[in-house]
């Protein structure tokens, strides 16, 4: 009755715990925080609830095609990587209860974890409260986790998903991209939004006010610990779809190969420091940006700067980034359609490797044995 959240989420370098209300509840907020961090049962009825929500979700991602092609395309970039591995229903099942309580066992530690708080609080005042909660958490030897670097893409290669009931093609350039400690992050983001981070990028204003092939098309840099990835997306009609791929490609490359416009360079400097201003009003961005100083080991004042370095990128910035971290040779091209319709077509930018909604390589799968 006093309406406190507590919640768990994850990721795909870390798991937390959130507690957020009233400041004048903080104690009975540490309280309720620090019995899910330190004491979760893992009840095996909630357990088998948790279990079918994952199932039922991969049977419904099945019928949505945008989650068929992020989903490939993260298999596709990062390879054998653990970015690269996406959940089956036959790894859903092997969990067991069990393996949760080991989980938590293992990682959950105070020097493998760190705590922010947000909000309206004197660190004299809410230090001992968090000591007097936390205090009685032991430290663990917890090995670092250190995966091989992921597979870096050779050449342009075209998956194809095959979804006999699509009526329209979802497209995904695909190439890894930087890590989230990546010397030039601030800057890509206005890199980032001029090809196509909304409205006013690029790729919008190509496919769908030039050509009117699609709603909308996108860009974004996704940052992971160990590696990051890029994706160019539109949904399109399938007689379109080789077309939209090549307006794709061509937009990278002019980033690469001409200087942008002064005015165009503002306006996305402009949008960028604004949507960053604006975005600190959020306690919880704010903790997950203190915390992610820690995680992937960002200068202190790393923040601090962040606004000034977006407003201060030239023109040449952009064209130098673009061709140091964006590529129309070495780069994944994954669609989500009908391929009777569009195999043909996408076979004229190249060798097309075929998929079930299953993401299995057509024929890879042996044969069901005769009964």
């Amino acid at each position: 009755s006093i309406g406190v959240a507590v919640e768990g989420g994850s990721g795909s370098d870390a798991i937390s715990v959130s507690a957020g209300g009233l400041t004048k509840y903080t104690e009975q907020i540490l309280d309720l925080f620090a019995d899910a961090v330190l004491n979760p049962t893992f009840p095996e009825d909630e357990f088998e609830k948790a279990r079918k929500r994952a199932l039922s979700n991969l049977v419904q991602e099945k019928k949505q095609p945008g989650v068929l092609a992020n989903k490939l395309a993260v298999k596709v970039v990062f390879g054998d990587h653990p970015y690269g591995d996406v959940p089956t229903e036959e790894s859903l099942l092997t969990i067991k209860r069990e393996d949760l309580v080991k989980y938590h066992e293992k990682w959950f530690a105070p020097n493998n974890a760190t705590l922010a708080v947000v909000g309206d609080v004197k660190p004299d005042e809410i230090v001992p409260k968090i000591e007097k909660a936390l205090g009685s958490w032991e430290k663990k030897d917890v090995a670092p986790v250190e995966p091989a670097a992921p597979p870096k893409l050779d050449g342009l290669t075209i998956h194809l998903v095959d979804r006999p009931e699509s009526v329209q093609s979802n497209i995904l350039v695909a190439q890894p991209g930087p890590a989230p400690n990546g010397p030039d992050n601030p800057e890509l983001n206005v890199v980032n939004s001029t090809l196509g981070g909304g409205f006013s990028g690029r790729l919008f204003q190509n496919l769908r006010e030039k050509h009117g092939w699609t709603y909308g098309a996108y860009s974004a840099f996704g940052p992971d610990k160990f590696g990051g990835i890029f994706t160019a997306s539109a949904e399109t009609r399938n007689e379109v779809t080789v077309p939209a791929i090549k307006e794709i490609l061509a937009e990278i490359k002019r980033l690469r190969e001409e200087p942008v416009p002064t005015e165009e360079l503002g306006l996305q400097r402009e949008y960028n420091v604004g949507n960053y201003l604006l975005s600190l009003e959020n306690a919880g961005r704010t903790a997950v940006r203190v915390q992610d100083i820690d995680l992937y080991g960002l200068p202190a004042d790393y923040y601090k700067r962040y606004a000034t370095r977006m407003a201060g990128v030239t023109s040449q910035d952009v064209q130098d980034l673009a061709k140091k971290y964006l590529s129309t040779e070495n780069t994944a091209i994954v669609v989500v359609g009908k391929a009777e319709q569009i195999k043909a077509e996408l076979e004229k930018l190249g060798p097309v490797k075929v998929y079930d909604t299953e993401l299995e390589p057509v024929g890879a799968k042996p044969a069901p044995a005769a009964k």
